[in-house]
């Protein structure tokens, strides 16, 4: 039985850590004293990807002396691999761009191999990360598949993904993680917001291996905002089950520190009225400013939102809760105007059509026991 956990004061904490306003005196006051407390800040920064970060900043503010040394040794050592294995990743990428030039392709980098590229955590090995995720053009994101085969990267079958935003997962030899290849950053009902010749269009250029070496493309600072809100609250539905991301919580800040007078805000809120996810952005963006931008300010002024999202971290959901989440996730799903979104669907008897096309499709894709029970039981993690 999952014991119920308060995790506030862990999440301040940490996100106190990574914030950047917040100097060595504030984080070595709010240092856990206790055994239980750390275990409750590493299951959060494990969780998230968080502990080299974590490592990081206790590095460079002189506060490892100030706590248990195996505890320091463990953070270092993750720090460690983390940054060894983005090494790693940036030259798997670098044979990815190569290999695609020689198509006439220059990918989009996206998510974490974008900010590694960019620079956007200063270390190599502050950002954690699952996989490596490009962006192609439409008409050449099979052109790109078929090379890299051809080069050696392959697919399992366990890794096809009915996903409509990405390719099989690819994998190479020796190499520790796989690579994702997109056509689109995110699922039809996007499309407007977030096209992928538009994210390719704004994107620019760039050569992190020399003046000679392979050429990729970043995304404008706007579009970074906008895909780590999208991916994260929409796509992922962390909004709409209150839960907190605080690794792309996390890049959010980075991204808003880095671009803070050069990023076009109104461009983004524009983007957001258009989707129709304003007030989820704005809830999201109130959040990540609590949590990483003012994190030394007092809990009274935050959204309910944020105070209900952190109060269910560690807290083991009575079943009918659940239940209710799940009927409030179908109900968003089959709303008129999300099928009219998603869709295409231009009048009542097309909402209907796609609508019953759409729920035939979930069924066969995720009615069974196991998946039920996972569904249900992800949220009680």
């Amino acid at each position: 039985m999952k014991q119920n956990v308060d995790y506030g004061p862990s999440i301040r904490f940490l996100c106190l850590a990574l914030s950047t306003r917040a100097s060595a005196d504030d984080i070595r006051t709010q240092l856990p004293t206790s055994e239980v407390e750390w275990q409750h800040v590493l299951r959060l920064a494990n969780q998230h990807l968080l502990a080299p970060a974590l490592y990081l900043s206790l590095r460079n503010n002189g506060l490892l002396e100030s706590i248990d040394a195996k505890l320091a040794g463990f953070l270092k050592e993750v720090y460690v691999h983390n940054a060894t294995r983005n090494e790693q990743l940036l030259k798997q990428m670098q044979e990815v761009a190569e290999l695609l030039n020689h198509q006439g392709i220059q990918p989009v980098l996206l998510k974490g191999v974008g900010a590694l590229v960019e620079g956007l955590f200063g270390d190599i090995g502050s950002r954690g990360m699952l996989d490596i995720d490009i962006l192609v053009a439409e008409d050449e994101v099979h052109r790109a598949y078929e090379s890299l085969i051809a080069a050696g990267f392959y697919s399992t079958y366990e890794n096809q993904s009915e996903a409509s935003q990405h390719l099989p997962r690819l994998f190479q030899k020796n190499m520790p993680a796989g690579l994702e290849l997109h056509d689109k950053l995110q699922h039809e009902m996007f499309a407007q917001t977030l096209s992928t010749s538009s994210v390719i269009a704004q994107s620019r250029p760039c050569q992190p291996w020399g003046d000679q070496g392979a050429i990729v493309r970043l995304m404008c600072p706007e579009h970074q905002i906008i895909h780590n809100f999208l991916h994260s609250q929409v796509g992922h539905s962390n909004h709409d089950h209150f839960r907190l991301d605080l690794r792309q919580m996390f890049h959010f800040s980075a991204l808003a520190l880095k671009y803070k007078h050069d990023l076009d805000w109104m461009a983004v809120e524009a983007a957001m009225e258009t989707s129709g996810h304003q007030h989820k952005y704005a809830i999201y963006q109130a959040s990540v400013a609590s949590l990483f931008e003012d994190s030394q300010a007092s809990t009274k002024n935050d959204s309910r939102y944020l105070n209900v999202a952190i109060q269910m971290i560690g807290k083991r959901l009575p079943f009918w809760v659940l239940v209710k989440l799940e009927i409030t996730a179908l109900k968003r799903a089959f709303s008129p105007s999300h099928i009219r979104m998603r869709f295409g669907a231009k009048n009542s008897f097309e909402v209907i059509s796609f609508a019953l096309k759409h729920l035939f499709h979930l069924v066969k894709k995720n009615i069974n026991p196991n998946k039920i029970k996972a569904r249900l039981m992800k949220y009680n993690r």
